[in-house]
């Protein structure tokens, strides 16, 4: 059972709801989507990025989006060790700052 066909995300605000959680006395990351309660982001944004990537396939979600800023998107789009191992988890697409990967390819 599919929980999402299609998720789009802000990945800096991502990032900062779960650093406020951390720093706060409240439990759980408290988001919308399941999946994200499963994720652990690391101090290296592409890394993050891939974790998320395969914490997404893994709850089978078909599309998930991320929202970028330029410099982020910028420094992942040039990245081709970054690139080769996300096309080996799905269909990417780089737009307009946004990254999406498609798993039911």
């Amino acid at each position: 059972m599919k929980l999402n066909n299609q998720i789009q995300i802000n990945f800096k605000d991502l990032l900062d709801n779960y650093n406020k959680v951390l720093t706060s006395t409240t439990r759980g990351f408290d988001t919308q989507y399941e999946f994200l309660e499963a994720w652990v982001p690391s101090d290296n944004t592409s890394s993050s990025i891939i974790d998320l990537f395969l914490v997404a396939k893994e709850y089978l979600i078909e599309e998930l989006t991320l929202e970028l800023d330029n410099i982020t998107f910028i420094d992942l789009y040039q990245d081709n060790g970054f690139k080769t191992k996300i096309e080996k988890i799905g269909k990417v697409t780089f737009k307009n700052n946004f990254l999406t990967i498609n798993f039911e390819s």
